[in-house]
């Protein structure tokens, strides 16, 4: 199951998410209250190149950098630990994710048992990483914050529904040839 080179992917993969997660405006771009998440490329590539188990690996590791970035780069973050605690902040940047990993590890499974063509894959593989991050992540907030405070917050990361919905999954498809490329050699 782990050889040399799957290793090597996964630290690619890693040191490539943590360096996004860490640095400000690069993997989370503010945009007002919200943050335009630009950390689901990489756990789109990375459900893609190792299914399953990259879906899970990728949404955790996204989780956990939105966890620690949150103590230094999200006015969202800062508001929930000092109205409702560090333990919900946690169960919002974490829990969501790991909940988005199993969720798309089960698509996953289902999309490998199709003859689909890879591109149709990547699209919904995309598609459901997005939306599921974004259904996890407000359907959380959703159960926390019952004031109004919430409302302008949801109405304002309309915004960042519409620029990740329609970016992402286009850049997403600029990678099919790398995919591809792996694909053929046998490590897909």
């Amino acid at each position: 199951m782990f050889n040399t080179k799957r290793i090597a992917y996964y630290s690619v993969y890693t040191a490539i998410m943590l360096i996004m997660g860490m640095v400000p405006f690069l993997g989370y771009i503010p945009l007002g209250p919200v943050r335009i998440t630009i950390m689901t490329l990489p756990v789109i590539l990375i459900t893609i190149h190792f299914k399953w188990h990259g879906a899970i690996f990728g949404a955790c590791l996204m989780g956990l950098t939105s966890f620690i970035s949150g103590f230094y780069n999200s006015p969202l973050a800062t508001t929930m630990m000092e109205n409702y605690g560090v333990g919900q902040w946690f169960a919002n940047s974490f829990v969501t994710r790991l909940a988005l990993g199993l969720a798309v590890a089960g698509i996953t499974i289902l999309l490998d048992k199709t003859k689909w063509d890879l591109r149709i894959k990547i699209l919904i593989i995309a598609f459901s990483i997005l939306s599921l991050n974004t259904v996890f992540f407000l359907g959380c907030l959703s159960l926390i914050m019952t004031d109004k405070s919430f409302l302008v917050w949801f109405t304002t990361s309309g915004v960042n529904i519409a620029v990740e919905w329609t970016l992402l999954p286009v850049v997403s498809l600029a990678f099919y040839p790398y995919m591809k490329h792996i694909a053929l050699r046998g490590e897909i």
